[in-house]
């Protein structure tokens, strides 16, 4: 589902919002978005692997806005202007592994077993994502209950703004200046947690818990940077 609104520029101002409800849903794309995919967890049943996509995006917002300030007199006060865009949308699906290799004919990762009625997303903090608590190693050769890309990362918030400034020297000459900052709140947008659950040392069946499981350590926007700049149009 795709909403606009568009208002067009009257009274020194003009703004746009547009968002998107989508819901995607596959057997294999990878974390590099639309590659060639992540291998199947059992070739003889790919519907196995059905769960969302890694780039599915739930909800997706995007408001952006251009005011020009009304000042008259001269060159100093008139033509400056005010713009922002601010974008927000829902986090991507991850996917849980036991970040061991129990499985003999792939010799990779298997997802493990979910603990029936664990609740997996209980007191979400950012060193603590997933509760490895609720998971359980698989037998050796055995594929894991839990499905895949099930969870979701944090979410997004983004507001950039910038202060423009034009001057007019001729007749198809200006010069522009501009002063930017990109993510004005300064908002931490962190990136997807580690998803393995269980340590290399572990023995299937058991599981001895990774320490460093459901802690994210990465960010998906830089922190707050401003910049100065000019630009002749001629």
């Amino acid at each position: 589902m795709q909403f606009g609104i568009n208002r067009r520029f009257s009274n020194d101002w003009s703004a746009q919002l547009s968002y998107t409800y989508s819901k995607c849903r596959d057997i294999n794309s990878g974390s590099f978005l639309v590659d060639g995919g992540t291998t199947l967890s059992n070739p003889f049943d790919p519907n196995a692997d059905e769960g969302p996509c890694s780039y599915d995006i739930r909800h997706n917002l995007t408001i952006n806005s251009l005011y020009t300030i009304p000042l008259h007199g001269n060159q100093f006060v008139e033509g400056w202007q005010l713009s922002t865009v601010v974008s927000a949308h829902s986090g991507n699906p991850y996917n849980i592994t036991t970040g061991i290799a129990t499985q003999t004919f792939r010799g990779s990762a298997a997802r493990p077993n979910v603990v029936p009625g664990c609740d997996i997303e209980a007191n979400q903090t950012i060193d603590h994502w997933f509760n490895a608590a609720c998971f359980t190693l698989p037998p050796v050769g055995f594929l894991g209950n839990f499905g895949r890309n099930v969870l979701t990362g944090p979410d997004l918030v983004n507001v950039d703004a910038s202060l423009l400034k034009s001057v007019k020297f001729s007749r198809g000459t200006d010069l522009q200046f501009r002063l930017e900052v990109f993510n004005l709140l300064n908002r931490p947008n962190f990136g997807l947690p580690s998803g393995a659950a269980f340590n290399a040392g572990a023995v299937a069946g058991t599981g001895v818990v990774n320490p460093t499981y459901g802690r994210i350590t990465s960010t998906r926007t830089t922190s707050r940077q401003i910049q100065l700049g000019l630009k002749l149009t001629f």
